[in-house]
């Protein structure tokens, strides 16, 4: 047995614990531990996408700090009226009864380009469902992704939830990334990255759900509305992989240019007017501050 498989084993070993208490826990339970995890990452959200930009050297910090939000806020709002424990239906018609039971322990691939916001997306989407989660973070996003796990970790305990329900690789490496995905004690794989770690995911036998690079390049020509092409266009707003992917005719470049360096300034793209922004990048207000009135017509 190699060592990747001996510390495959150990997390392994550990979420299994965690795994056991999760299924005793019921939804008022459940809840109460999201809602703390929520908040710790949503108030951490400057000093996370601070990290992440140094580390990575990738982005701008700006649009971080944004998806983290999204990360937190948004994905909180989305998923906290959710079932997932108990009974969730009854059909007295057919006689079935949906009943909620948790997987096992997640797998979580983390990519260098969104590295603090998909760590605490998946951690929360992972808890709320009652399943104890691994972070196998990027080798270049490692410190910030630790740190954005750690986070949610303890907001997790100071909820009471199952000790070891959140672990991460601290020194991430390709062969223990490898070793988890094909552990017979991994339930699922969440992975996001380049089309290689995605496909091997889905070729490791265990399953998984895969999201690999953004969007595809976008060819802008002579028929176009470039206005509207450029505040439609996701590579211009917080897309993964996207940018520098526009390929223009020759006749209309000049005025594609000039309409991204016009949106970019004025940020419609991102719907800016949407966010409350000035208070998001305020780190003396947390999420007991900020109104989430502006996500319904987000």
């Amino acid at each position: 047995m190699s060592k990747f498989d001996e510390k495959a084993g150990e997390l392994l070993g550990n979420a299994a614990l965690a795994a056991g208490a999760f299924e005793m826990f019921d939804q008022e339970k459940t809840d109460r531990i999201v809602e703390g995890v929520y908040k710790a990452g949503f108030d951490a959200r400057i000093s996370l996408a601070r990290m992440a930009r140094e580390e990575t050297g990738l982005g701008v910090f700006e649009h971080k700090v944004i998806k983290n939000v999204l990360a937190t806020q948004v994905v909180y709002e989305d998923i906290k009226n959710e079932k997932t424990a108990g009974i969730i239906s009854e059909d007295e018609r057919s006689g079935i009864t949906e009943i909620a039971q948790p997987l096992g322990p997640i797998l979580a691939v983390i990519p260098v380009t969104n590295p603090t916001s998909t760590v605490m997306f998946k951690v929360l989407i992972s808890l709320k469902t009652r399943n104890p989660i691994i972070i196998s973070p990027s080798p270049r996003a490692a410190k910030c992704c630790s740190e954005a796990a750690r986070i949610c970790y303890e907001a997790a305990l100071r909820a009471d939830a199952p000790e070891y329900c959140v672990q991460w690789i601290e020194e991430p490496t390709i062969e223990l990334t490898q070793s988890l995905m094909a552990h017979r004690g991994i339930a699922m794989i969440l992975a996001t990255g380049g089309p290689g770690l995605v496909r091997a995911a889905y070729s490791s036998g265990t399953p998984a759900l895969g999201v690999g690079p953004g969007n595809v390049p976008v060819l802008i020509d002579e028929s176009a509305d470039i206005p509207y092409a450029v505040r439609s266009n996701p590579s211009f707003t917080l897309g993964c992989g996207t940018w520098g992917k526009n390929i223009t005719t020759e006749n209309v470049t000049a005025h594609h240019l000039l309409n991204i360096k016009r949106i970019c300034r004025r940020r419609d793209n991102l719907k800016w007017s949407a966010f409350p922004a000035e208070k998001y990048f305020d780190e003396s207000l947390g999420a007991d501050d900020i109104s989430m009135e502006f996500h319904k017509n987000y």
